[in-house]
């Protein structure tokens, strides 16, 4: 039996004002040695004097490792289990307390040791020394760890796992199952080998069986592969000719597409070039009328202004002649006179002219004086005109 370590007594001098906590421990602090609380945080804690930590419990999972001697089976042979319990102190103040003041170590490994005792002697009552080994591990410990989590839980502690790590027969039983074991341990090689052999001659068969099938795939996948190939090749071969005759149609549509267009433009190149000339005619014609329109409206408003100047000069004129008539009214008697002067100073002249002219000749059966009968009929003449 493996004696059980999990609290430390640390006793503080009463002056000290600060002491460290370890890591991983409960410290369980005392004031003037009474309980005064549970610190669960590691480092240096400061206090008042005659505080201590009377108590440190560890935080870790504990091991602990226990013989059962001379348990009796169903079939009355007694074996001999090695037991591993794992437990830990329970995390809050009030089982800490009761793990601290409400049972000591010797106690825990008294009633510990008397109840794994007892629960094993149970389960190994109820098992033939065959199936004893079977329960290694902790498969079969369930009600074992249920019953001891009931008895030791006020008292702060849980357990969680409970293992049986050996299990011992008596030699003279144990001898003959070893031998048996070994025995058909030898039997069970014969008959592996034999089935290895067994199965590598199945394998070889098997295998020379697969290459055969796996040549004969191969030449249907080649044979399948060829004809396959003839048929995409006669596929693409009629593929191409119909590409090639859909090529010829869309080249043949696309010219009649293109001679359709073309005539279809100049249609319309003509009709544009119609409904231009029209509307430069119209244009023109309209131009040509509103310039003639303005022309006349033009010569309308000279020949008005001309009319107006025209009217103006002749007011002007009459205005000129009436002014002129005035004038000759006032010298119209002066001016006859002068102009009889004028006259007679023009006949005297014919006269002289007559009388200077030595090739003139002049014949009558009068026996007048002709230069008095010519004068005498020329200011007749010139009186009759006159008045």
């Amino acid at each position: 039996m493996r004696p059980l370590h999990l609290c430390v007594s640390t006793i503080i001098k009463p002056l000290t004002l600060s002491f460290i906590r370890p890591e991983g421990t409960y410290a369980v602090i005392t004031k003037h040695g009474k309980f005064d609380q549970v610190k669960k945080e590691g480092g240096l804690v400061w206090c008042l004097p005659y505080t201590k930590i009377q108590f440190l419990v560890t935080q870790q999972d504990i091991v602990y490792r226990f013989p059962v001697r001379a348990c009796p089976t169903y079939d009355n042979i007694f074996v001999a289990l090695d037991i591993a319990v794992v437990f830990r102190c329970k995390p809050d103040d009030d089982s800490i307390f009761n793990f601290c003041y409400r049972i000591s170590i010797n106690q825990l490994n008294e009633q510990l040791e008397a109840a794994i005792t007892e629960r094993v002697r149970v389960m190994i009552r109820g098992k033939t020394h065959l199936e004893v080994y079977q329960i290694k591990g902790q498969s079969n410990t369930g009600s074992m760890m249920t019953f001891l989590n009931e008895m030791f839980g006020s008292k702060g502690l849980h357990f969680h796992d409970i293992i049986v790590t050996e299990v011992q027969l008596p030699e003279e039983i144990k001898n003959p199952l070893d031998k048996k074991a070994q025995f058909g341990s030898l039997n069970e090689k014969e008959r592996e080998k034999y089935n290895y052999d067994m199965r590598i001659i199945d394998d070889e068969e098997e295998l020379e069986a697969l290459k055969q099938r796996r040549y004969e795939q191969r030449d249907s996948i080649k044979e399948d592969f060829a004809n396959k190939i003839t048929i995409n090749r006669r596929e693409l071969e009629v593929i191409r000719a119909n590409a090639k005759k859909s090529v010829a149609e869309i080249k043949e549509q696309a010219k009649a597409e293109s001679a359709q267009i073309e005539a279809h433009a100049s249609l319309e190149n003509e009709k544009i070039g119609g409904d231009t000339l029209v509307t430069k005619t119209r244009d023109q014609t309209a131009g040509e009328t509103e310039a003639e329109l303005i022309e006349v409206q033009a010569k309308n408003e000279s020949n008005r202004k001309i009319a107006a100047k025209m009217a103006e000069i002749a007011q002007l004129k009459a205005e000129t002649i009436e002014t002129i008539g005035s004038g000759e009214a006032a010298i119209s008697k002066v001016m006859q006179s002068r102009r009889m002067y004028e006259h007679l100073n023009q006949k005297l002249n014919t006269i002289e002219a007559f009388q200077n002219n030595k090739n003139l000749k002049i014949f009558g059966d009068n026996n007048d004086d002709v230069l008095s009968q010519m004068a005498a009929y020329r200011i007749e003449q010139d009186g009759k005109k006159r008045f």
